[in-house]
Formats: C-alpha cells, structure tokens, sequence
C-alpha cells in the first residue's frame, strides 16, 4: 500500500551478466533491488563502469542500490507534493551521494598515519596485478579521488503517498506507462551522457548530475526502470518502447507467471541475445486501491 488512493500490485527487480563479461571472466558490473512495506515501493538499477580504473565498480552498483532504498525508506509516508522544495531535493541528493561514500570509504584500507594515506592507498586497496595494468596517470587518479575505483550509475524510483519521485545519474532509462498504454519517458532530454561518456556517483560534482523528478501518480500503472545494457540491445528508444517495455507490461498483465518469463527473458538478454553487457530490470505495477464503497 502506498497511500490512500493507490496499491502496489507487483514489485521485482533481476539483473543478469553479460556474455562478454562471461567471455572475459569479468564479474558482473549491474545490480538492482526492490523494497515494498505499506507505505512505498522503490526499485532501482546501478550500473558499474567496468574499464581498467574502475576496478571496484560492481561493488560500486552494490552500494549505489542499497544507498538509495535506505534514504528513500526514510522519506515521511505522508509526504505531499509541496514538501519537494529546491532545498529538499538538495538534501535528497546530498543524503544520495553521502550515504554511497560512507559505504564506499568503509571498504578502504589506509594506513593509519593520516600523511601516508595516498602514498600506501594504492598497494593496500589493489593487487599487484591490477596496479601493473594502470598508467601512472591512472594510479594518480586513484589517489586523488579514491571513489573513482567504484564508479556507478544510479537509476530508480519511490511510490509513496500517490506521488512518483524518479532519480536518475548517468545512463539507462526509466518509462512509466499510463492506463491508456501510452509510455512516458521523463529524462530522455538530459545532455549528460554523450560521446560514450556517463555520469557517475564517483564523480566530484556528482551533485550536479542527479535528476530527480517528483509528479502525482495520477494514470500511471507500470514503471519500468533498467540500465542501458537492456536499451542498447535494442538500438533506439522508439524500438526499446515498442519492442521490450510494451511487451513486457502485456506479459505481466496476461500471464499467471509473468513475472517468471520476464526474469527468464532477461537472463537470455544478458547470456545471449543482447550486446554483451549486464542487464538489469526493475518493475512495479501499481492500481487503484479497492474499497468498501467501490464494492
């Protein structure tokens, strides 16, 4: 339940690897989660970097999903619209990123003279092999920004109290479909990730990447929440629309285990079908709520 007039139906996430990483022996970079109690439901994709700095970046996804359930399960259940000033979606973004670092810098080993700490940092939190890999431009990165090894994306979205709030740093999509089917994609005109580049939570301007976007529930039945390894398998927007997030709403809606075919599906779209890369889904179907006087 999520408030007066709305009840959440169904609520899963599933993340499966990539063929190229299974190719290359590389762990999985995606990871996804789902929460549901009787005041919200939220879902969210992280999406880890890979590439040669990014050597903690499946951690880094870990982190990012557990990072944003925790400062959304502390949002008021009785939340309204208007409690979504500037200053607090700051404070929602600060929480975001803090939260995500504190995890991050516990997973740290320092020395514990202070003045040695970026001197000892990169042969206590690496291996020799790793460190062989890394130009020395790389290694100063590393020391001078230390999150860098756990770059991630963050992607997801809270029902509560009949309001959608939506974040979004760096790629991947997420698509609300209305009772009328029609689908609504409400960051598709961010300019962040160009030229095959994307926002992060390791970033030190991170607070300037995060979008989030608070609106009424109002029509809004499914959401539908991935990271790009699922749009990218199907090359534009348009086609992922109609090609993935449409069908699946009809499976789920059809099918007495849709929810299984859907997780199976995207199992093969990681391990075969798709480009190689980790995929992850997270969704929550939502219908008005049924009362007494409705009976």
């Amino acid at each position: 339940m999520t408030g007066s007039g709305k009840l959440i139906k169904k609520i899963f996430n599933t993340t499966s690897i990539g063929y190229e990483h299974l190719r290359r022996d590389v762990v999985c970079q995606d990871y996804s989660a789902s929460y549901l109690d009787e005041e919200r439901g939220i879902i969210t994709v992280c999406d880890g970097h890979g590439g040669s700095i990014y050597l903690r970046s499946d951690k880094g996804s870990k982190f990012a999903c557990e990072s944003f359930i925790e400062v959304f399960k502390t949002i008021d259940k009785d939340i309204t619209i208007d409690a979504f000033t500037p200053e607090f979606i700051s404070q929602l973004k600060l929480k975001l990123i803090c939260y995500w670092n504190d995890l991050v810098n516990n997973e740290f080993i320092i020395n514990e003279d202070f003045e040695d700490i970026d001197e000892n940092f990169i042969d206590n939190n690496l291996t020799p092999d790793e460190i062989s890999k890394l130009s020395e431009g790389q290694l100063e990165r590393i020391k001078q920004h230390k999150a860098t090894l756990y770059g991630t994306t963050m992607l997801g979205c809270l029902v509560i109290n009949d309001l959608l709030i939506s974040v979004q740093l760096g790629d991947g999509l997420l698509v609300y479909i209305d009772k009328d089917e029609v689908m609504h994609v409400p960051f598709i005109d961010i300019d962040d990730n160009v030229a095959n580049f994307t926002s992060s939570l390791c970033q030190e301007d991170a607070f300037e990447h995060i979008h989030i976007k608070v609106e009424r529930l109002d029509n809004i039945k499914y959401v539908l929440v991935c990271t790009d390894g699922v749009v990218n398998s199907y090359q534009a927007y348009d086609k992922y629309l109609n090609n993935f997030a449409a069908p699946i709403v009809k499976i789920l809606l059809n099918e007495e285990n849709g929810e299984e075919i859907v997780k199976n599906f995207i199992e093969e779209l990681g391990k075969e079908k798709g480009i190689g890369d980790d995929v992850s889904l997270g969704v929550m179907i939502i219908e008005d709520e049924i009362t007494e006087s409705t009976l």
